[in-house]
């Protein structure tokens, strides 16, 4: 994650991920495979709302962490972004 004036980034992409992928000929890992595998986050991003970036979907933070499953389902990378305000709350 990545701050600059209150605007955050997050850039997630696996790696090692070929064994991951199965029989796929779509550079995708299949939701369940991730399982509750989780990105660990900034505490300061604790119950953000982040918006991926390449198609608006909305992905929520808990425990300053983001489900992986859900951040990836249905693509490959994905570049989340959110806006804090001065007291610390999300906006999009």
């Amino acid at each position: 994650a990545r701050e600059l004036e209150g605007e955050w980034v997050v850039v997630v992409v696996p790696r090692l991920a070929a064994d991951l992928l199965g029989d796929r000929g779509v550079p995708s890992i299949p939701a369940q495979r991730w399982g509750n595998t989780r990105i660990e986050l900034p505490e300061a991003l604790n119950g953000s709302e982040f918006e991926r970036l390449f198609d608006g979907t909305t992905v929520s933070s808990q425990q300053a962490s983001l489900e992986v499953a859900r951040v990836l389902d249905g693509l490959s990378a994905a570049v989340l972004h959110t806006s804090m305000t001065a007291n610390g709350e999300s906006q999009q």
